[in-house]
């Protein structure tokens, strides 16, 4: 961040500071250890004055400031609403910089828009509850963020709040891929795939066999039955706002053979190197599945056959029973969902 004039005269005594090192090459004996000691004094006086420093330039900087209209149908909002400020570097790296909370329709943040050297962006959710635990909206990755509104309109956030979206297990098993096409370890086919939800769980069977070397007794094509019991979380992603859920592994997978004897003792020693790559493989098809239907969910509730540029789905809450599973969603957008939705 750019050093305000307030600020500038505690960087240059930290750059005094750093001039006041002595190099240490070509000492010896107590020279060398004084010139040491001397040097860690004068390390440890930066580190204040550089925290002195950042201090200072949060106190005294412009910050990043913008209106947020929450448009709630349900009525389940929990105010007053929380912002982060996120610090990305995509594909995956994000971290919290900044937390603020909605006062008056506004987020205030002291850093800025912007963080030289990496991507930034801004998520709002209810106030921290046991309950809604997953985001209102995600901005994705900016180089900058949007000037604030009303001063410029696209700076406006801008977030709908619908009724929940209940899926079921036939909905979410149609969008999975065919077994044959999961990229699965070496060896192994699927042959089927088989959802169920139970209370807080989903889980699910993948039907396969695998083929097994028996040196000289030749090949054996090993009948197996994989199962993952997972649970379904609202996703935080800021890099990727097409990630809306997470699926998650509640206990380990469990492999088992129709098979009893030898052969049961057989898959328990290929299991080991299997079960990571199914694991793998059933978690991201699921997710995948999951996070297509949701966004072809609501984009068919507002009767469009794709939502448009910059709306950006989220999930608050997700509750799993026997009959299905319920979304807690909203929508978001920078510069005014209302704007962006092409209503008759």
């Amino acid at each position: 961040m750019p050093v305000p004039p307030e600020c500038q005269p505690i960087a240059d005594e930290i750059a005094k500071l750093k001039e006041e090192i002595e190099p240490v090459e070509g000492l010896a004996g107590a020279e060398k250890w004084a010139a040491l000691q001397k040097n860690a004094n004068i390390r440890r006086v930066i580190i204040q004055k550089q925290s002195m420093l950042e201090q200072c330039i949060l106190l005294h900087s412009p910050g990043y400031e913008t209106e947020v209209v929450i448009l709630d149908l349900t009525g389940s909002t929990v105010s007053p609403g929380e912002g982060r400020l996120w610090q990305l570097m995509p594909p995956t790296v994000q971290s919290v910089v900044e937390t603020q909370t909605v006062q008056n329709g506004r987020i205030k943040f002291l850093h800025g828009g912007s963080n030289p050297g990496h991507s930034t962006g801004i998520s709002i959710q209810d106030s921290p509850n046991p309950t809604f635990t997953g985001p209102m909206f995600r901005s994705g990755p900016f180089a900058s963020l949007p000037p604030g509104s009303p001063a410029n309109p696209g700076g406006l956030i801008e977030i709908g709040v619908p009724a929940p979206a209940p899926v079921s297990s036939a909905m979410l098993s149609a969008g999975l891929p065919a077994p044959t096409a999961l990229p699965v370890p070496a060896g192994v086919t699927v042959t089927a795939l088989t959802l169920t939800l139970g209370a807080g769980t989903a889980t699910l069977i993948a039907g396969a066999t695998v083929t097994v070397s028996l040196g000289i007794f030749g090949t054996l094509n090993l009948p197996l039955a994989y199962t993952l019991t997972f649970g379904i979380a609202p996703s935080f992603n800021m890099n990727d706002v097409t990630e809306v859920c997470l699926v998650a592994p509640t206990v380990p997978a469990v492999i088992t053979t129709s098979l009893g004897g030898l052969f049961s003792f057989i898959l328990s020693l290929i299991s080991p190197s299997i079960e990571p790559g199914l694991t793998s493989t059933v978690v991201s098809a699921v997710q995948g599945a999951l996070n297509s239907t949701l966004l072809s969910t609501a984009a068919s509730a507002l009767g469009l056959a794709a939502l448009p540029a910059g709306v950006v789905v989220s999930v608050r809450r997700v509750v799993i029973t026997p009959s299905g599973i319920t979304f807690f969603p909203a929508l978001g957008a920078y510069g005014g969902l209302l704007n962006k939705i092409p209503f008759p």
